[in-house]
């Protein structure tokens, strides 16, 4: 079953069955008068539960918000949690499927919270500052969260490992200082150990970390702002950094687990990449950043082979995720099961004789072996494929 769950044009959350051609709503219209927007559905990882942000809209000011949460069988949704102030901006699963860690937006700060997806237990705030990151432990038992200080004179950041017993958090400094302009972390499989950068003399060194005391083991050196994820099979790391003033990555190397070594796979500036199924091949976007042109590529990052699949004017919504695609990569899919596809949201502004019309926003997958068009699946601004 190939199944893409997806942002309408209108704000709803939608299912569309690719196999069947079946197109059905996931989450409810507003109730009365009230406007209502959902935005950034988010899979569970059994592919059961869709999640998603419910925003309350009076005026065009946000009133209230809620986090909802739509089993796949057509049951309603059900409303997980609704925060008394602020507005969730992102969130991620656990592994188990149990619950989903939070972002909170209050003001200027985050708070990271964690929501018991079933059981309605009050959720728990785990961190709080700005900027706010996190990678949940491969097994659920907790997260490790990259959290900016707020006091005058702390350290910009620190890393913070949380564990959970019996639904409530407790805590484990990091000793090492997170390198500059550093973002998520992310867990290895492999190495069963937590994934950061940390400061050095000259840009930054990618670590792994078996818990917050343990000796890290470097696992490469990069620059400025370094952003990393892991193969689906754990055994490839792909990191990149960039250099000063610039908006794109300085291209793409890859750690391997196997041979303890590293490479260059590409030169090309990246502003996002993304693991094929395969764990062998990285889909990447370069181009100009400004005007959202943005070319998708993908490199063998065993042969360094590189194939063009054409252009895409991504939604700003896309723009989002790739910005901070180290964290979605956590929590979003935009490959097909299988790799032949990947499921994109594209802006395309239509011109007619008599004058510009409003840019249409559509979901599109697009073959990946052949030279096929886009499949135009319906008109919307963000879509992920089902785990």
């Amino acid at each position: 079953m190939a199944q893409i769950t997806y942002v309408s044009e209108l704000g709803q959350i939608r299912l569309f069955d690719l196999d069947q051609g079946i197109d059905h709503p996931v989450s409810l219209p507003a109730e009365g008068d009230a406007n209502v927007v959902d935005s950034w559905p988010t899979w569970s990882p059994d592919g059961t539960r869709i999640a998603y942000f419910r925003y309350e809209l009076r005026g065009g000011d946000v009133r209230h918000s809620s986090i909802e949460v739509a089993p796949t069988d057509g049951s309603p949704p059900v409303e997980v949690y609704r925060p008394t102030g602020g507005a969730p901006i992102y969130m991620a699963w656990s592994p188990d499927s149990r619950r989903l860690a939070a972002l909170i937006q209050e003001g200027s700060s985050l708070l990271l919270r964690l929501i018991d997806a079933r059981s309605g237990r009050a959720p728990a705030t785990v961190a709080q500052g700005a900027p706010l990151y996190y990678a949940w432990l491969a097994d659920g038992s907790g997260l490790v969260a990259h959290v900016g200080m707020e006091r005058f004179g702390a350290p910009a950041s620190r890393l913070i490992w949380v564990r959970l017993e019996a639904g409530q958090p407790s805590y484990g400094a990091v000793a090492q200082t997170p390198a500059e302009g550093l973002r998520a972390p992310c867990w290895s499989t492999a190495l069963n150990a937590v994934t950061v950068a940390i400061e050095a003399e000259k840009g930054s060194t990618i670590v792994a970390l078996a818990d917050e005391s343990a000796e890290p083991v470097t696992l490469a050196e990069a620059g400025l702002a370094p952003a990393f994820c892991w193969s689906p099979d754990g055994r490839t790391l792909v990191y990149t950094s960039k250099q000063e003033g610039e908006p794109l990555y300085s291209g793409l190397w890859v750690y391997r687990v196997d041979t303890a070594t590293t490479e260059q796979i590409t030169d090309s500036p990246a502003l996002a990449c993304f693991w094929h199924p395969d764990s062998r091949r990285l889909a990447y976007f370069t181009g100009e950043v400004a005007n959202r042109s943005l070319a998708l590529r993908i490199v063998d990052t065993t042969t360094s082979e590189v194939s063009d699949h054409g252009w895409l004017r991504p939604t700003r919504d896309m723009v989002q995720l790739f910005g901070h695609f180290d964290q979605y990569v956590l929590s979003s899919r935009l490959f097909s099961s299988d790799g032949e596809s990947m499921v994109l949201a594209a802006s395309r502004a239509k011109e007619l004789e008599n004058g510009p019309v409003p840019t249409v926003r559509e979901v599109l997958v697009r073959p990946l072996a052949s030279e096929q068009p886009d499949r135009v699946i319906a008109k919307g601004r963000l879509a992920f494929w089902q785990p």
